[in-house]
């Protein structure tokens, strides 16, 4: 019988027989290579797992919420599948490269893993990089950046056997050097733009900018162009609403009062916190006294204290504001018997390595109390839906808004003052004095809409103390 040719694998040949000119020592270049290989896999199969360990936690924070489903549970299959492969692989290329008898042909099962497991998780990963200028943390990069130094690794090892010359090049495998080509092109591209998406910006005008962070690791994003004129506003219904101060009460244009901006709360040197309560009471039927207060330390002394922000009178049946000055508010006489209401903002900062929220998030607690001597009780009809609230369905709103270009000057006001010369009034959600902030937080280079909270979140949790006297 005539002896049957043996097909080897390209990389058994080329490691068995490599010339002298490449590698003075045969085994110490078989080690080498191999030891290149399996530190580019491990690499890439902790990778998989960090990235999808930070797209399983994120939650709904400012701006950014979670992933898709779709999106997070494609990575984890694909991540399981990448398991099993990276323990294939492993096992091949130790027997391929220490007992020369490989289960399957190294050129095939890089193919395969190529196409089953790494192409899918890049592409995931671009995707969900479509829909934020920011990474979700530095393990997205970081699974970006071993992709490209996989696929040169996978380049100079391929070019080595193939370039062999007493390695097998049979029709199969010029195939397999082909399909791996391929992968490896649509892999580089997805990383590479994966990069491009998450550290550049779009201006209005198209013209394209890079932008923070100087360095990724430092992971200090261009929060502004989210946060500027960004600012917490509450509606209390059965005030702001009430006989035409409203009119139209079956629509979800409502009456609003900016409380505090987002930057202002997330500042450190105000402990991330912003604290203020409000006096209401009937000065007639129709005009109501109603107060604002802010708790800090706003006259620049060693401790924090109450401080009047601003006074007026509110006129339900001719929906006149008036402004009463501070020192006539501030007389122990001027409110008798109020309905006081204290609200309490915290900030909390993002995660220093698994960032659940990107941008962080603001939490709040809010109490009630009716006189100065009565009782501190939680409120609980509370909304952050503008469409859950028409009708005065729930007293209290809390909502996002950017205010509009024409009325971006307005200081720490928390009414609407126009030009200085109108008297006060309410902020209106019509898209001229605010902007509702779905359509201002449009994330990614495809301005996905925001995933993200439209509102301070409700924390019973946090302390709040009815401490006015």
């Amino acid at each position: 019988m005539g002896r049957r040719k043996v097909i080897r694998s390209t990389l058994e040949v080329a490691l068995e027989e490599e010339p002298k000119k490449m590698c003075s020592s045969g085994s110490l270049c078989k080690n080498f290579v191999y030891f290149i290989l399996v530190v580019t896999d491990i690499a890439d199969f902790i990778s998989d797992w960090l990235f999808f360990v930070d797209v399983y936690i994120v939650e709904e924070g400012l701006v950014y919420g979670p992933v898709q489903p779709a999106a997070k549970w494609s990575l984890l299959a694909f991540s399981i599948v990448g398991t099993i492969t990276f323990i294939m692989e492993m096992t091949n290329l130790w027997w391929e490269t220490f007992r020369h008898n490989a289960w399957v042909d190294s050129d095939a099962l890089s193919a395969v893993v190529i196409w089953i497991e790494d192409v899918p998780q890049i592409a995931i990963s671009l995707y969900i990089a479509t829909c934020r200028e920011e990474p979700i943390s530095i393990f997205q990069l970081s699974k970006a950046a071993v992709v490209l130094i996989g696929i040169v690794v996978r380049i100079i090892v391929s070019s080595v056997k193939y370039c062999n010359k007493k390695a097998v090049r049979s029709h199969h495998h010029v195939k397999y050097k082909v399909v791996i080509m391929l992968g490896i092109i649509l892999e580089a591209f997805c990383a590479g733009a994966i990069f491009f998406l998450t550290q550049t910006e779009k201006g209005e005008t198209g013209t394209v900018s890079f932008k923070v962070p100087t360095t990724i690791i430092e992971e200090k994003f261009n929060d502004q162009r989210y946060f500027a004129n960004v600012s917490i506003f509450l509606h209390q219904a059965d005030l702001f609403d009430a006989g035409n101060l409203d009119p139209d009460k079956t629509d979800e244009i409502f009456n609003w009062m900016r409380l505090t901006s987002i930057n202002k709360v997330r500042q450190p040197e105000n402990n991330r916190e912003a604290f203020f309560s409000f006096d209401s009471e009937p000065r007639s039927a129709q005009v109501t006294k109603f107060a604002v207060w802010e708790w800090g330390n706003t006259m620049g002394g060693h401790s924090n204290q109450w401080t009047l922000s601003e006074c007026y009178d509110i006129d339900q049946q001719t929906a006149d504001i008036t402004t009463v000055a501070k020192t006539t508010c501030e007389q122990p006489n001027y409110f008798i018997n109020p309905y006081r209401v204290y609200v309490k903002f915290k900030y909390d900062p993002p995660g220093s390595v698994f960032k659940k929220k990107v941008f962080g998030d603001i939490y709040f607690n809010m109490r009630q109390q009716t006189g100065a001597s009565g009782a501190c009780e939680q409120v609980r009809d509370y909304t952050s839906s503008i469409s859950a609230s028409v009708g005065g369905k729930y007293p209290i709103t809390m909502h996002y808004f950017r205010t509009g270009a024409l009325v971006q000057a307005q200081g720490t006001k928390h009414l609407l003052h126009g030009d200085g010369t109108m008297a006060p009034k309410f902020f209106r959600n019509d898209d001229m004095d605010l902007e509702e902030i779905r359509s201002i937080w449009r994330t990614g280079w495809n301005k996905c809409k925001s995933t993200g909270s439209v509102a301070p979140n409700w924390d019973e949790e946090l302390e709040v103390e009815c401490n006015r006297p």
